[in-house]
Parts: C-alpha cells; sequence; structure tokens
C-alpha cells in the first residue's frame, strides 16, 4: 500500500523542478484550449497535474503545496478562474489530497477507488462553499455550470489515469 506520509524519494531541486515543469504545463492549458476544438477544462487539468505532482514526488507537502498553486498561478497568469473560484478550486484539491491520504491509512481499497470517492467528496466540498459563495454574491453564476454527467465521466478518467500510471515505476507505490 502507498505510504503517504513516506519522506519523498526525491531530492529537494528535483522536486522544485518538477512543481515548475506542472505549473507550466497548467499556464499552457488555457492556450490549448483556445486552439483545440474541446475544451480542455472538461478534463480536470489541475486536479492531473496535482495528483501527478503528488505522486510522483512522493511528498504529501509537494502535493498541498501544488494544490494551493496551480489555481492562484492560473487566475494570476490568465485571469481565470477569478479570485473567489480560484480559492474554492484551491480548498477542493487540497481537500482530495488530504482525503486520499485518510483512505490510504484506513482501507486497503484499489487506488482507482480511493481517487475517485476523494474526487468525490472534495466536489461535494467544492460545491457547498461555492453555494455559499452564491448566496453571499461573492461570486456570480450557476452552482454547477458543468454538467454533472460529464462531471463523473471525468471523475472516472482521472481515478482511471492515475489507477494505471500507479502501475508504472514513476508512481512505485510503497515499493
Amino acid at each position: 500500500m502507498f505510504n503517504t506520509f513516506h519522506i519523498s524519494s526525491l531530492s529537494l531541486p528535483k522536486i522544485v523542478f518538477l512543481d515548475v515543469l506542472i505549473i507550466g504545463l497548467a499556464y499552457m492549458i488555457p492556450a490549448l484550449s483556445h486552439i483545440l476544438p474541446l475544451p480542455l477544462y472538461y478534463l480536470d487539468p489541475m486536479r492531473l497535474f496535482v495528483l501527478f505532482g503528488y505522486f510522483i514526488s512522493r511528498s504529501q507537502k509537494n502535493g498541498y503545496v501544488l494544490a494551493m498553486t496551480i489555481p492562484l498561478f492560473s487566475m494570476w497568469t490568465t485571469g481565470h478562474p477569478v479570485f473567489v473560484k480560484s480559492l474554492l478550486i484551491l480548498i477542493e484539491l487540497s481537500v482530495n489530497i488530504y482525503l486520499f491520504q485518510i483512505l490510504s491509512r484506513l482501507f486497503s481499497i484499489n487506488i482507482f477507488w480511493k481517487i475517485w470517492i476523494s474526487i468525490i467528496f472534495s466536489k461535494f466540498i467544492y460545491y457547498l462553499l461555492k453555494y455559499i459563495c452564491l448566496q453571499l454574491t461573492w461570486i456570480d453564476g450557476t452552482l454547477i455550470s458543468t454538467p454533472v454527467v460529464v462531471q463523473l465521466l471525468t471523475i472516472t478518467f482521472v481515478s482511471t489515469v492515475i489507477f494505471l500510471f500507479s502501475k508504472t515505476k514513476w508512481f512505485s507505490f510503497g515499493k
């Protein structure tokens, strides 16, 4: 089983390089979205980048650093999402990492389900906080802008990608 509190097997310079690479890729997503005929945000790239960085570095702290910086970096460089939504996404991604760690400690279920369940619960927190922000008029728009079916497919896609990569040497869970 993956030891979520394992000291990173990567050195600090390698983790910093990995994070800069991940943030650079995250920076390119809006540009690619305008070029490609499909909305890339449906694939939940911020979550994928955070999870990849977390698992490759094997560092709990790094997972949180990425979860907190990618949404803010995206807002700062592209203006999207707006500040309050960036904070909501930051919280959602941090909760995702935290819940995955709890599930990993408590249950010996397949990593696919750990990721899937942690995403579902982190989305629940996101929508609860978004509802509160909408009620307080801190943001405008609708509660659910991406159809639920698309979100469920995306959650399954992300969980499948992480599961498949968990079988590679880059994601050597506890080995």
